[in-house]
């Protein structure tokens, strides 16, 4: 889990040559520890539970430490990259606590948006963040395939307003220091 966060429960089972009963209960005692937080895919509640979530760590140094403890170079793009997920992965759950019903969940087809932020009653808002610089693409394909208020693009970018695709790009420093 410590080098991506998009696998199967298969894919798990097979990686640490164990059953799906005791995979089951690693990850659920992972998660009540609050060590990794699941991401379920964005849709209805029957859907969300079919497909296996993505895990985001809970503070993004237990990633870079097992990274790190593993022998994996954290100064590579793609291990900044989901670093930076487990970091903007932390703010809806602490948002939870200010807007009572908070819901973040993964755009679980392929070149979706990272988060799917459903913040209160609101429509959706989704959200890409990279630790590199990025395009609006994935942002666009979620709002084509779920009715969202605007997309939220977190990267090594300047501020600025996309009016014409309804997106707003946001520098990850400034995101990173909002909290």
């Amino acid at each position: 889990m410590a080098f991506g966060d998009r696998m199967t429960y298969d894919s798990m089972t097979k990686a640490i040559d164990t059953n799906k009963h005791t995979l089951r209960s690693i990850l659920s005692a992972l998660e009540a520890t609050d060590l990794v937080r699941p991401i379920r895919p964005y849709g209805p509640i029957g859907a969300r539970f079919r497909k296996t979530p993505k895990y985001k760590f809970a503070a993004p140094i237990f990633r870079a430490a097992y990274m790190w403890a593993l022998g994996r170079p954290l100064d590579s793009g793609e291990a900044l990259g989901v670093i930076f997920e487990d970091a903007v992965a932390m703010y809806p759950r602490k948002m939870t606590r200010e807007v009572p019903i908070i819901d973040a969940c993964l755009d679980a087809h392929e070149g979706g948006a990272d988060f799917i932020v459903t913040p209160g009653t609101e429509k959706p808002v989704a959200l890409e963040v990279s630790f590199g610089k990025k395009g609006t693409e994935q942002l666009v394909a979620s709002a084509e395939r779920y009715d969202v208020n605007y997309g939220l693009l977190v990267s090594d970018t300047d501020l600025e307003l996309v009016e014409d695709q309804n997106i707003v790009k946001v520098p990850r420093e400034w995101f990173l220091f909002s909290a």
